[in-house]
């Protein structure tokens, strides 16, 4: 779906495979990456934000976080994951 430009559709058939398998870190990183593409960053910074807390020794969920603060100006939050 994210090729053929429906990130909605790609938000949703990654979040009925996450519910099969929800310890997969790359499904939750598109399904971040999908919220960014489809400028929504308040729900991908909420997303985001929920899974650190759920899984805060997951490095490259932190750097998907801090990249997104660094994106909306908020160097402060950005350093400090």
């Amino acid at each position: 779906y994210m090729k053929m430009q429906e990130p909605e559709e790609a938000i949703n058939t990654y979040q009925i495979a996450l519910k099969k398998n929800p310890n997969d870190i790359s499904l939750i990183i598109k399904i971040g990456s999908s919220y960014i593409t489809t400028h929504n960053y308040s729900k991908a910074l909420e997303y985001y934000e929920k899974s650190v807390k759920n899984s805060p020794e997951n490095v490259q969920l932190k750097l998907e976080l801090s990249k997104l603060y660094a994106k909306l100006n908020k160097g402060e939050n950005a350093d400090k994951i």
